[in-house]
């Protein structure tokens, strides 16, 4: 059973809303020499352990959330949300990942994660 599905049941069952403000995504153009090519095809993992002593070290990509919430992007820019409820942190063909911000008091703008 797919991540997605369990996360309409999730939203079905606890009554969220899946109207609400959104973005595009921007295109992220890779550095010369990335180790990842673009194609329709799946992308292949490299894994540490498969790389050898003399080869380069491996090039990963992070992103980070954290307060009311602060968003560290795969493309290094920051955002603040002051958003309440349920959002898409990551939905792709790969992953999904949601959260849910509440107010950090009663009748306060700030949310935490």
């Amino acid at each position: 059973r797919s991540a997605v599905h369990g996360i309409d049941d999730l939203m079905v069952q606890h009554n969220c809303s899946k109207d609400g403000p959104t973005s595009q995504p921007r295109l992220r153009t890779l550095p010369p020499g990335d180790s990842q090519e673009r194609s329709d095809s799946p992308e292949i993992c490299h894994y540490e352990k498969s790389f050898h002593k003399h080869s380069a070290a491996p090039n990963y990509t992070h992103c980070g959330l954290f307060g009311d919430p602060h968003l560290r992007t795969f493309t290094d820019t920051f955002q603040t949300c002051k958003v309440q409820g349920a959002w898409p942190l990551i939905d792709n063909n790969y992953l999904n990942v949601q959260v849910t911000n509440t107010p950090v008091l009663p009748g306060s703008s700030a949310t935490a994660t």
